[in-house]
C-alpha cells in the first residue's frame, strides 16, 4: 500500500517522464531504507512474533530489493548523463522486454503452494533439483532470449513503442537476456519463500544489488550500455546467488545426495522448461489444427504404467477419433499376447490404424503430440530418458515385475532411438531393461542426442537398428530371463 500510494502522489504531481519514473521506483526505495528497520515494539518479546517479523522484513526487503534493480535502469542512465532520446530508448527498451514477467507473477501463486508442500514433508533434494533446474534453464533460454533481443529487439520496440525508441542490438541483448535472469531469480527465491529463508533471500537480492552498483563504474561513455549491462550483471548475480542460497544445507542437515538421481532430477527440470518455452507456439498450433480437423479436445489424459508399477495420468496431443468402439486396441492386444507365446514377430504399432485422424497422423511422425509429457516430466512422474511409459494393459503382457518398471518412464528413450513403435515387444523390453542395468548420466544425454536425429533427421517409424553406444553382452540373459 505504501508503495502505490506513493507512486500514486509522484505521478499526480509531475509532468515529465524521469519524474514519472521516479514516482515508479521511489517506493521500492523507500521501503528498502525503512520497512526491514521499523521497531517492533512490545511485541518483540514474543519469539513466535519476532521470527514473523523478520520474515515479513526479510521478504519485503528482498522484493523491494529485486524491483529496485529491475526498474531504476532509465533513472541510472538519466544520472549517467542520459540525454531525453536515450532515456526514452531505455525506458522504452525495458517496458518492452519486461512484459513477459507479468506471466511469471501470475505462475508465482501456482507454483508456490507446491514448493510449500515439498518443504513441509521434507523433500529437500526435491527442492535442490527444482533450484538447479530453474537455474541452468535460465541460462540457457538467456543465451536465446540475447540472440532475440540483437535480431529482434530493435524491431519490436520500433513496432510497438515507435522508431525512435529503437534500441541498439547490443541493448536489446542484454535487455532480454537480463529478463530472462530476472524470471529465473524469481521462480528460485519463491522455493526460499517455501522454506521460511528470508534472511537468504534478502542477500541474494542486496549482493545482486551491490554487483549492479559496481557495474555502474566501469568506464563506458555510453550511459544506456552501462546501465543495461548494470541490470544484466545484477540480474545474474542474483539468480546465482539465490541458486547457491536454495542448495546451502539447512539447519541439521547431515546428508545431501549428489548423486546420479540428483542431476538426472535436475536435467529433467531445466530440460523440461527450456523444451516447453521453445515448443509451447508448436503446441499450440497442433491443438488448433486437431480441433480444426475433427471433433473432440485437443488433449487428452491416459492412464500408464510408471516406476515401481505406479499407475499416473500421462498428457497427450489427441491423434485418434473419439467415437472409436475399442475394437481395433482389443484385437491388437491379442495380436500381442500371441506374439509373445509363438515368438512372432509382431510390432507394437497397429499398421494403418483407421483410429487415427489425418493431422493425428502428421503429429505421430514428428511426436509432437507427446510433447505435453514434458509436464509429467515436471511433476515428477516421467522423466526425459527412460522406458515409455506402458498402458496397462501392454504393462500386464511385459510383467509388472519387470525391471524396466524399477526407473521413471521417459520422453524418450533406448528403445525409441533403436526403432521407436516398429521394434517386436521383446525386443523393445530388452533395450529397456538394457538401459535400466546401464543408465548413466552420459547415456542419457547420449539418447537426447540420438533421439534429436530421430525425430529430425529420420521422422516417423526408423526401423529396427541397434544403439552404438550400449553394451549388448548381457541380452541374451534378458531373452533368457
Amino acid at each position: 500500500l505504501l508503495r502505490v500510494a506513493i507512486a500514486a502522489a509522484g505521478a499526480l504531481t509531475v509532468d515529465t517522464i524521469t519524474g514519472y519514473a521516479w514516482a515508479h521506483i521511489l517506493g521500492t526505495l523507500v521501503i528498502v531504507a525503512w520497512r526491514p528497520w521499523k521497531d517492533r515494539g512490545s511485541a518483540a518479546d514474543s519469539a513466535d512474533v519476532e521470527d514473523d517479523q523478520w520474515l515479513l522484513s526479510g521478504l519485503v526487503l528482498s522484493a523491494a530489493a529485486s524491483q529496485a534493480l529491475l526498474l531504476a535502469s532509465p533513472l541510472v542512465a538519466s544520472r549517467l548523463g542520459a540525454t531525453d532520446t536515450e532515456y526514452s530508448v531505455i525506458y522504452a527498451t525495458l517496458l518492452v522486454a519486461r512484459a513477459p514477467l507479468t506471466i511469471g507473477y501470475n505462475l508465482i501463486a501456482r507454483i508456490l503452494p507446491s514448493f510449500t508442500a515439498m518443504s513441509a514433508t521434507g523433500e529437500r533434494r526435491e527442492l535442490r533439483a527444482w533450484a538447479r533446474g530453474i537455474g541452468f534453464a535460465s541460462m540457457l533460454l538467456a543465451l536465446g532470449a540475447a540472440a532475440a533481443g540483437a535480431v529482434l529487439g530493435p524491431v519490436v520496440v520500433g513496432v510497438t513503442m515507435g522508431s525512435g525508441f529503437m534500441p541498439s542490438s547490443g541493448v536489446g541483448a542484454m535487455a532480454g537476456a537480463s529478463v530472462v535472469f530476472a524470471g529465473g531469480g524469481l521462480f528460485i527465491g519463491q522455493i526460499l519463500v517455501a522454506k521460511s529463508q528470508p534472511a537468504r533471500l534478502a542477500i541474494a537480492w542486496m549482493t545482486a544489488l551491490a554487483a549492479a552498483i559496481a557495474t555502474l563504474f566501469v568506464p563506458i561513455d555510453d550511459p544506456v550500455v552501462r546501465a543495461t549491462l548494470s541490470l544484466l550483471v545484477g540480474e545474474f548475480t542474483a539468480l546465482v546467488g539465490l541458486m547457491v542460497a536454495a542448495l546451502v544445507p539447512d539447519a541439521g542437515e547431515v546428508e545431501i545426495s549428489h548423486g546420479y538421481a540428483v542431476a538426472k532430477r535436475s536435467m529433467d527440470i531445466a530440460g523440461a522448461i527450456v523444451l516447453l518455452m521453445i515448443t509451447f507456439p508448436i503446441m499450440l498450433i497442433a491443438a488448433i489444427a486437431v480441433k480444426l480437423d475433427s471433433k473432440g479436445p485437443a488433449f487428452f489424459r491416459q492412464q500408464r504404467v510408471g516406476r515401481d508399477a505406479q499407475e499416473f495420468w500421462m498428457v497427450k496431443i489427441r491423434t485418434m477419433h473419439i467415437d472409436d468402439d475399442g475394437s481395433t486396441y482389443r484385437e491388437h492386444l491379442e495380436r500381442l499376447r500371441a506374439s509373445i507365446a509363438d515368438d512372432v514377430d509382431y510390432s507394437i504399432r497397429i499398421e494403418d490404424d483407421p483410429r487415427v485422424t489425418r493431422v493425428g497422423a502428421k503429429l505421430r511422425k514428428w511426436s509432437i503430440d507427446e510433447l505435453p509429457n514434458l509436464f509429467n516430466v515436471l511433476k515428477g512422474s516421467m522423466s526425459l530418458v527412460g522406458p515409455r511409459p506402458l498402458v496397462v494393459e501392454e504393462a500386464e503382457l511385459v510383467g509388472l515385475s519387470n525391471r524396466r518398471f524399477d526407473v521413471k518412464p521417459g520422453l524418450t528413450g533406448l528403445a525409441q532411438v533403436g526403432g521407436r513403435d516398429s521394434l517386436h515387444i521383446e525386443r523393445r523390453a530388452i533395450l529397456d531393461e538394457r538401459y535400466v542395468d546401464q543408465r548413466s548420466f552420459k547415456l542419457d544425454l547420449k539418447i537426447l542426442l540420438a533421439t534429436v536425429k530421430t525425430v529430425f533427421v529420420e521422422p516417423g517409424d526408423v526401423g529396427n537398428h541397434e544403439p552404438t553406444f550400449t553394451d549388448t553382452s548381457e541380452d541374451e540373459q534378458i531373452r533368457e530371463e
